[in-house]
């Protein structure tokens, strides 16, 4: 499975250069909607979880109800959040028009197996190093084409990534203090669905993302300037092997672009070690052109 990443020239050379990728801070991603609409449907779908079911003891089920209740208050107000979501996006699309024109002519190709294992690797070592978990997942996006499918979804996450997950780890018959700890865990992955759910006007994106949760002052975020606003990110290695080509969208001088990329290609892969590192150059079929 391929992935893509769409971009301008500049972020692909940094990128190649580098081996590195920026997540950017949920609040300052294109969709003015992102994370609290995919609350507002967790949380619709979250006053059915327990109906027609007789899975979960009433203990467990009275307990679990009240944090929903709590988690979806607290998360719906970013003024109060201790963690903050950072996403990198990717598309299972390799040329599409409303991505080349929304986000750049380019568009760098990612081995879907080799980027997992690496960002597996890299959560693991990073877990052991810092003694705290972290929580880092590719996730399907979801798109809201019919609010009521959008919630049978969304009941269908909680029960089996939430409540599920929770279950599992639920000491019965024990004090409730013993359990308390669980609350946080219910919380972050609540907040981790929430970065799934997008408009149904990005459909065509066939987005697939990586998230990863830190906290809001951290050591791991930077910042970048975008016209008036300074936007956090967090920068993630990806290793040269998990690169595997790049394409080129519907620019003007699209022949000379590629011979400059192929030129380019030559000398990173003598740089790094040799042809196991030569990526594959191709060029979008879309005739567009900006007149």
């Amino acid at each position: 499975m391929n992935l893509y990443h769409y971009t301008d020239l500049n972020a692909v050379h940094s990128i190649l250069e580098t081996h590195k990728i920026r997540m950017t801070d949920i609040r300052f991603l294109n969709d003015k909607t992102e994370y609290l609409k995919g609350l507002e449907i967790l949380q619709e779908a979250s006053h059915e979880v327990f109906l027609q079911t007789s899975k979960y003891d009433d203990e467990f089920a009275n307990v679990t109800d009240g944090w929903l209740e709590k988690a979806f208050k607290e998360l719906s107000d970013f003024e109060n959040a201790s963690e903050m979501f950072y996403v990198a996006s990717f598309s299972r699309s390799s040329d599409t028009l409303s991505q080349w024109r929304s986000y750049g002519m380019f568009a760098i190709e990612f081995d879907g197996e080799k980027l997992a294992n690496r960002v597996n690797t890299w959560a693991l070592k990073r877990t052991q190093s810092t003694k705290k978990t972290v929580n880092i997942e590719f996730i399907e996006c979801h798109y809201v084409l019919h609010l009521q499918d959008a919630i049978e979804e969304a009941l269908d996450l909680i029960r089996t990534k939430v409540i599920d997950t929770i279950y599992d780890w639920w000491l019965p018959n024990s004090p409730i203090e013993q359990n308390m700890h669980l609350y946080r865990d219910l919380r972050e992955i609540i907040s981790m669905l929430a970065t799934t759910f997008k408009h149904s006007s990005f459909s065509e994106e066939e987005e697939v993302r990586l998230v990863i949760s830190d906290n809001i002052v951290s050591g791991n975020i930077n910042f970048r300037t975008k016209n008036t606003i300074l936007i956090p990110y967090y920068e993630l290695d990806v290793s040269a092997e998990a690169i595997s080509g790049v394409k080129v969208g519907p620019v003007e001088n699209q022949k000379i672009t590629e011979q400059s990329l192929y030129m380019y290609n030559l000398h990173r892969a003598a740089k790094l070690g040799g042809d196991a590192y030569l990526l594959n150059i191709e060029t979008s079929d879309i005739p567009y052109r900006t007149l």
